[in-house]
């Protein structure tokens, strides 16, 4: 993947860069990039609006927005524009036909993205969305993540403890992540509205029914979809879970 930085593009700030790695990416006709665009509360709309659409003409796998200060504290003006900037970003990409995963990852209609959305249900994972079926990532390594259904793990962090287990021909000691079973239908479904911004209308009636009272989605004929104002702020949903 590429990083771009657009923390601080004023509106004058020149694509060259850009458009010279367009020119270099143009000899590599098969090659796909995912981008990883750092952006802020001090971005110019304009760069941008500009800078995603020169990324849009490049071959592109994905294109995902980070805020720089993702975690940290943040004044109440500067999350709003983050917020803003998140959501012209949504409605520019959803007019060039990309489609969106949660408020912030971008992928064209021709990418294994989005076909491996419209082939079956997707989940959000610590390495982006992959099918809820067979999922397997292997974590190799002291410290290192995994996941085999139904739950994630993490390696021992402890060097020696992991060195011990590698020559006595065991495996490591792990810490296991598993969702509690009473959560588990209602985090499936929030799932799906963050990787497909819809939920069939039998997923957890319940809990569904609890978002359609908070206006976070609106019901269809076979589901529920979310509104507008609950894909640009997709915590909101998260702090529905029970």
């Amino acid at each position: 993947g590429l990083r771009v930085d657009a923390t601080l593009g004023s509106d004058e700030r020149s694509l060259g860069r850009i458009d010279a790695m367009q020119r270099q990416l143009a000899d590599f006709a098969s090659l796909t990039v995912n981008y990883e665009v750092i952006f802020g509360s001090q971005s110019h709309p304009r760069y941008l609006a500009r800078l995603l659409a020169a990324l849009r003409g490049i071959p592109a796998a994905s294109i995902e927005l980070k805020d720089a200060r993702e975690g940290m504290p943040q004044a109440l003006e500067d999350r709003r524009e983050v917020g803003s900037l998140l959501a012209s970003t949504l409605a520019a990409m959803t007019t060039a036909g990309w489609h969106t995963f949660g408020n912030h990852l971008h992928a064209p209609p021709d990418s294994p993205l989005t076909r491996a959305r419209a082939a079956g249900p997707l989940r959000l994972t610590p390495w982006g969305p992959q099918p809820a079926e067979h999922r397997l990532w292997l974590g190799l390594g002291i410290g290192a993540f995994g996941y085999r259904d139904p739950a994630y793990y993490r390696n021992t962090t402890s060097a020696a403890d992991y060195q011990a287990a590698l020559r006595h021909r065991e495996l490591p000691d792990k810490v296991i992540y598993r969702v509690p079973a009473h959560l588990a239908q209602a985090l499936d479904v929030t799932q799906s509205l963050l990787c497909h911004h819809e939920v069939a209308r039998n997923a957890a009636p319940e809990f569904c029914e609890q978002l359609l009272r908070d206006a976070l989605v609106a019901i269809t004929k076979d589901s529920y979809k979310l509104t507008p104002s609950a894909i640009h702020q997709p915590r909101t949903i998260l702090h529905r879970l029970p």
